[in-house]
C-alpha cells in the first residue's frame, strides 16, 4: 500500500509553460573565496533563441548583503560523452579578487578570468589547442592541451579525403563527419574508453603542459603539474567506484566510494591508510559526496534517504561521531549528481532543488542548520493551487520498497496516469534526460508518477532481474493509485530514457498495463550487437556480464527474452520512439518489426544528438510530441493547431488499423494446423 511520506511545501509561482520549463536556469559549482566572504557560482540556461546552453559566472556575498552580480559571460556549454553539460568549479586567486574558469567562445576553449568587483572578463590563455584542465599555483597558472585545433581539422580532412579506417574506435551508429558538437563545432568523434566513452579525433594525442605568469599573462617555461581528470579513467564495469570529486586537506583525502549495495565515506590518510565512517548514521545513510571542513579534521557529507531526500552531516573521525546539520526533501549538492557543495569554516553553500522548487542557492550554517537564500533566478517554488506533489512509498508483492513523486491536479479522480521510471531527485522537469514534462502532462489532466529505480538483489549484475523488479513496482503503484480513486488503470502510459526506456519496453512486452508508451534511447538487439561488435570493443563483454547475452547463436533464448526486436509481437501498446541520431540505427530492427505489425509505432530522430539531447529546440519538440502522444492515446484528445493535422491523421490511421486487426477472429493454433493440412 502506498504511504504518502510528505506533501511538499505550498508555493506561489504558476506552472511553467513548456518553453520556460526548457529554459529553466541551472545553478552549479558554488565555490567560496579564500577570504570566506564571497561565493562564485555558475548559471546555465538552455536558450531556444540561440539553440545553445548558455553559461555565466556570478558572485554573491556569503551574508547575502547584496544581490548576486554577473561577472562573466562564460560562453556556451562543453558536453560530456552522454550529452550532459560539463560541470566544473571555477578557481579563486589567493587574494580573492580574481575568478578563473574555462570558457568556450568562438570555437575555442581558453582559460578566462574576471574581477569579482565587476567587468566581463579577459582571456588568460590564447593557445592554439583547446584547454582541457588548469590549476592555479600562486602567481602562475598551469594548463593542459593536446592537439591543436588546426591539427584536428587537418586530421578530419585527411580522413575524409583518404577514407576512414574502420576499427574499434569508429561508431557505425553515428555520422563519420559532423557527427556531434565538440567544443563549439560539429566534429568527428571516436570511441576512447570503456563502454561508450568518446572524444574527438586526436583525443588520444599526448598531453602538453604549459604555464602562464599571471602578473603579465605571458607564457613562461616552468615545470608544473596539472592533475588528471578522473573522468578520463572511468571503468564502467568496476564494482567499486568513486562518486564525485575527492576533497584534499593536510588531514588526507576524503571521498565517497560506491559498491553494489551501498556507498561509504572514506578517508585516505597521508600515510596511505584508510578510515571508513562506521558510525550508525554512516551505516544507515547512502552518501553522495564528502568534503573537508577547512582547517579542521571534520568532514561534511551529504546522504540521500530512500525517497531521495537529502541530509547534511558533520563527521568528526577522532570522536567517531556524526551530527545532523540539516534535512531537505529535495537535493543539496553542487548542482549535479555527486557534485559537492562548497564547504567553508562556518557555512556550507549548496544548490537546492525539489519536485516543484526550481534550483536556488542557499548558505547553511554548520552549527545551527539555519539557511539563507543567496540566489533564486527561477523565482519561488511553484504553486500547489493547481497541482499537488506527493512523495510516495510502497512495496511490491515481493516486499521490495519503492519510492517516487506523484504530480496530480488537486481534484484528481479516475484520471489517466503517466509513469516514468529511473530517478526523481531535484526539480521535476522531464525526468532523466528531460523529455517527459511531468507538470505539463499533469496540468493537462494526466496524473504523473516518477518512480525511483529499485534494483533486484543481483547488485546490478542482471538486467532482466532489474526489469522484473521495475515491472513489479510499477504494477503495485498502479494498483494502489487505482484503489485511491486517483487514476483509471485502463489508461496508463509510460516513458523513459536509458534504463527507463528499457523498463518501459519490458512493462509493455510483459504485461497488459500500458495503453501507450514512449522511449528515448537505444535498445539491445541483433543490430545493436553487431554495430558494436568490432574486435577491440568491450560492448560484448558488457552484454554478457549485465544482460547474460553471448553470441546470438550461443544464447538464443536469452536474446529472445531480452531484445524487444525479437519479441515485438508481445508489444501491443502504441509506441512513440524519439531517439538521438547516435542511437537510432542500432534500434532500427525494433522499429522495422513493429512497423510491419498492427501495433501503432512512430519513430522520430534528432540529428547530431548524443544519448541525452543537447539542443534546446530538440528538447522542446520532444516535450510537445510526448504530450500530444499521451493525450491522444489516453484522453482521445487532439490539439487543434493546424500544423499538427498530419500528425493526427497518421495516428488516427494507426488506431483504426489496430482496431480492425483486433476485431478479426483469432485463429487458434489447431485451426491453423487443420487449414495447413487441408491446403496440402
Amino acid at each position: 500500500m502506498i504511504g504518502v511520506l510528505a506533501a511538499l511545501a505550498v508555493a506561489a509561482q504558476p506552472i511553467p509553460t513548456p518553453s520556460s520549463l526548457v529554459e529553466t536556469v541551472d545553478l552549479s559549482t558554488p565555490v567560496l573565496s579564500p577570504d570566506g566572504k564571497t561565493v562564485a557560482f555558475r548559471q546555465g540556461r538552455a536558450s531556444l533563441n540561440s539553440n545553445l546552453y548558455e553559461l555565466s559566472w556570478w558572485t554573491v556575498p556569503l551574508d547575502a548583503s547584496t544581490p548576486p552580480r554577473m561577472i562573466a559571460d562564460a560562453g556556451s556549454a562543453l558536453w560530456n560523452s552522454s550529452g550532459g553539460p560539463v560541470v566544473e568549479a571555477a578557481q579563486w586567486s589567493s587574494d580573492s579578487l580574481w575568478l578563473y574558469y574555462r570558457a568556450l567562445k568562438e570555437q575555442q576553449v581558453q582559460v578566462w578570468r574576471s574581477d569579482r568587483r565587476g567587468g566581463m572578463g579577459e582571456p588568460v590563455t590564447r593557445d592554439d589547442g583547446d584547454v582541457e584542465r588548469f590549476i592555479l599555483k600562486g602567481d602562475r597558472l598551469a594548463y593542459a592541451v593536446r592537439a591543436t585545433r588546426s591539427q584536428i581539422l587537418d586530421a578530419e580532412r585527411a580522413a575524409y579525403d583518404q577514407g576512414v579506417l574502420i576499427d574499434a574506435t569508429i561508431d557505425p551508429s553515428q555520422n563519420l563527419f559532423s557527427a556531434i558538437e565538440i567544443n563549439g563545432r560539429m566534429a568527428s568523434q571516436r570511441f576512447s574508453g570503456s563502454w561508450f566513452q568518446r572524444s574527438g579525433i586526436l583525443g588520444d594525442a599526448s598531453q602538453r603542459i604549459k604555464a602562464i605568469d599571471l602578473t603579465n599573462l605571458k607564457p613562461i617555461d616552468a615545470q608544473l603539474e596539472v592533475p588528471q581528470d578522473p573522468s578520463d579513467r572511468i571503468d564502467v564495469f568496476a564494482l567499486e567506484k568513486s562518486l564525485g570529486p575527492a576533497s584534499a586537506s593536510p588531514f588526507g583525502q576524503v571521498s565517497v566510494t560506491w559498491r553494489p549495495g551501498g556507498s561509504a565515506v572514506q578517508i585516505t590518510n597521508p600515510d596511505g591508510s584508510k578510515l571508513t565512517c562506521e558510525t550508525p548514521t554512516c551505516q544507515a545513510a547512502r552518501p553522495l559526496w564528502a568534503a573537508w571542513r577547512p582547517g579542521r579534521a571534520q568532514v561534511v557529507f551529504a546522504a540521500r534517504d530512500a525517497s531521495l531526500g537529502t541530509a547534511l552531516y558533520l563527521w568528526t573521525p577522532a570522536r567517531a561521531e556524526t551530527k545532523t546539520i540539516t534535512l531537505d526533501a529535495g537535493t543539496l549538492d553542487g548542482g549535479a549528481f555527486a557534485q559537492p557543495c562548497s564547504v567553508g569554516i562556518a557555512k556550507v553553500v549548496c544548490v537546492v532543488a525539489d519536485s516543484l522548487s526550481p534550483p536556488r542557492l542557499e548558505a547553511i550554517d554548520l552549527g545551527s542548520g539555519g539557511r539563507t537564500i543567496l540566489a533564486a533566478p527561477n523565482g519561488p517554488p511553484l504553486s500547489q493551487d493547481e497541482l499537488v506533489a506527493e512523495r510516495l512509498s510502497w512495496k511490491d508483492t515481493a516486499g521490495r520498497r519503492f519510492t517516487g513523486v506523484l504530480l496530480r491536479p488537486r481534484r484528481a479522480r479516475h484520471l489517466p496516469l503517466f509513469v516514468n521510471y529511473y530517478a526523481c531527485a531535484g526539480y521535476l522537469r522531464g525526468g532523466v534526460g528531460d523529455q517527459f514534462p511531468f507538470m505539463i502532462l499533469a496540468q493537462a489532466g494526466i496524473v504523473s508518477l516518477c518512480v525511483n529505480e529499485t534494483r533486484d538483489d543481483s547488485g546490478g549484475q542482471d538486467s532482466v532481474a532489474d526489469y522484473e523488479a521495475g515491472l513489479a513496482g510499477v504494477r503495485a503503484a498502479i494498483d494502489d493509485l487505482a484503489d485511491r480513486g486517483l487514476i483509471d488503470p485502463s489508461k496508463v502510459g509510460m516513458g523513459g530514457l536509458s534504463f527507463g526506456s528499457d523498463v518501459t519496453l519490458w512493462v509493455a512486452a510483459h504485461s497488459s498495463l500500458l495503453a501507450a508508451a514512449s522511449i528515448a534511447s537505444v535498445q539491445v538487439g541483433p543490430a545493436y550487437y553487431w554495430l558494436n561488435g568490432v574486435a577491440g570493443r568491450d560492448t560484448h563483454e558488457g552484454l554478457r556480464r549485465f544482460w547474460k547475452l553471448g553470441r546470438l547463436d550461443e544464447t538464443p533464448d536469452r536474446w529472445k527474452l531480452v531484445a524487444p526486436a525479437l519479441h515485438a509481437d508481445q508489444i501491443k501498446a502504441p509506441l512513440l520512439m524519439q531517439l538521438p541520431e547516435q542511437e537510432f540505427r542500432p534500434t532500427i530492427d525494433l522499429f522495422a518489426a513493429l512497423s510491419n505489425s498492427t501495433t501503432p509505432v512512430e519513430f522520430h530522430v534528432f540529428a547530431q544528438e548524443p544519448h541525452i539531447l543537447t539542443q534546446p529546440r530538440h528538447r522542446l519538440a520532444a516535450y510537445a510530441r510526448n504530450v500530444d502522444w499521451f493525450r491522444f492515446w489516453l484522453q482521445d484528445y487532439m490539439d487543434p493547431s493546424p500544423g499538427k493535422a498530419d500528425q493526427y491523421r497518421r495516428w488516427e490511421a494507426m488506431r483504426s488499423a489496430q482496431a480492425a486487426a483486433l476485431a478479426q477472429p483469432q485463429t487458434s493454433s489447431q485451426d491453423r494446423t487443420q487449414d495447413s493440412t487441408s491446403a496440402r
